[in-house]
């Protein structure tokens, strides 16, 4: 229930504001699996423990994929003029930043909206299986079966998968935690989630170890680790985590190590033909499926502009956790709480959606820099 108020309102926002909701499908599974087993073994703690969670989790992961649907997931315009470009946007068509973010926060989203939706029915057909094999078996001409596989044997099976499921819920995050400390970034991680998870651990730990049922105390043991390190990472990049889980600022890739970027004062002196007559051996790499789990971006620069291969340095960095933040200042700009390149604040309806320069050929400058045309608008 701690994460109900949080996705409360974002629900009324319409966008999840850089709430992490990978692991929700995992939730719901282990919650569902230890339900069942509760049934099985007639524990009613058990029972009362996993069923409202397991409703929870599927109402969690039922908004998560409506919010995925419905929000952009684009960037926001920078509050800072001295920003790159003059405070131009990641935009396929600027001249000095070479690849397209918003493309690429749509692959995500569409991504993880597949893997939830093939998360909860996966689990809840696993759950089926598992439900039914560890269950007495009443089969005309297989009752001998019960003789060799006795009752005990599986419920030990059945306590086993649950304790696996539990151990794959608290431990899976480890393996982003190198991620956060490279980063130095830990904003996705959700103190109160985190905290309510070590409390609720260590109840089970005590509680296994008074009946003596090791998948529950093991799995338990293993997640109130992992949970410890989440929170010293957090304490320990604090500052470069703000308050609500998420930055309203994307924070960059290293461009510089990959393409030299145009300084602003010269923006607009480079002739548009130079551009398109870039080095052809440099090539966007959006549209190669082989990338990205075989999934194919659709790039949307312009025709002849050849842009390097960023990928190395993007899976690096981490994509995901950035994704998380241009949630975060999707929510913002929902809000009404952003402000435009110049400072003028924005308004949460019929606002820009984004900062579009005019085609190549057709740019127009006005001494050293160029003239955003913003003409795109959307309504809630």
């Amino acid at each position: 229930l701690v994460s109900w108020s949080t996705v409360r309102e974002a629900r009324k926002l319409g966008s999840l504001g850089g709430l992490d909701t990978r692991p929700y499908p995992l939730f719901f599974v282990t919650n569902l699996c230890w339900t069942c087993y509760g049934i099985s073994i007639g524990d009613l703690w058990l029972w009362l423990s996993g069923g409202p969670a397991a409703v929870v989790w599927l109402y969690f992961c039922l908004n998560a994929v409506s919010l995925m649907s419905q929000e952009e997931g684009e960037l926001q315009l920078p509050n800072s003029p001295t920003r790159e470009a003059e405070g131009l946007l990641f935009h396929p068509r600027s001249l000095d930043l070479p690849l397209d973010l918003g493309h690429l926060s749509q692959f995500y989203r569409k991504r993880h909206i597949q893997r939830t939706q093939d998360g909860v029915v996966a689990g809840l057909s696993f759950t089926m299986l598992v439900s039914f094999g560890c269950s007495p078996w009443n089969i005309p001409g297989l009752q001998f079966l019960d003789s060799v596989i006795t009752l005990d044997m599986k419920m030990a099976a059945f306590s086993a998968v649950c304790g696996l499921l539990s151990a794959l819920c608290y431990v899976l995050p480890v393996t982003r935690l190198w991620t956060l400390i490279k980063r130095r970034d830990a904003s996705s991680i959700f103190v109160r989630l985190v905290v309510a998870q070590m409390l609720a651990l260590t109840n089970w730990i005590i509680y296994g170890l008074l009946v003596g049922d090791a998948g529950m105390y093991i799995p338990s043991a293993l997640g109130v680790g992992v949970c410890l390190a989440r929170l010293v990472i957090k304490c320990a990049f604090a500052r470069n985590s703000p308050e609500g889980g998420g930055d309203d600022v994307l924070e960059e890739v290293d461009m510089d190590s990959v393409i030299k970027r145009t300084p602003a004062s010269q923006i607009g002196k480079s002739s548009p033909l130079s551009v398109l007559e870039a080095d052809e051996d440099r090539c966007s790499t959006l549209g190669n499926s082989s990338l990205f789990g075989g999934v194919a971006v659709p790039s949307q620069s312009p025709e002849g502009l050849n842009l390097p291969d960023l990928t190395p340095s993007l899976k690096e960095q981490g994509v995901y956790e950035d994704y998380l933040k241009w949630q975060a200042g999707y929510r913002k700009r929902r809000r009404g709480l952003l402000h435009g390149a110049s400072g003028e604040p924005i308004a949460a309806t019929g606002m820009s959606r984004r900062a579009v320069l005019p085609p190549i050929p057709h740019a127009v400058t006005i001494g050293e820099g160029i003239v955003m045309d913003i003409t795109e608008h959307y309504q809630d």
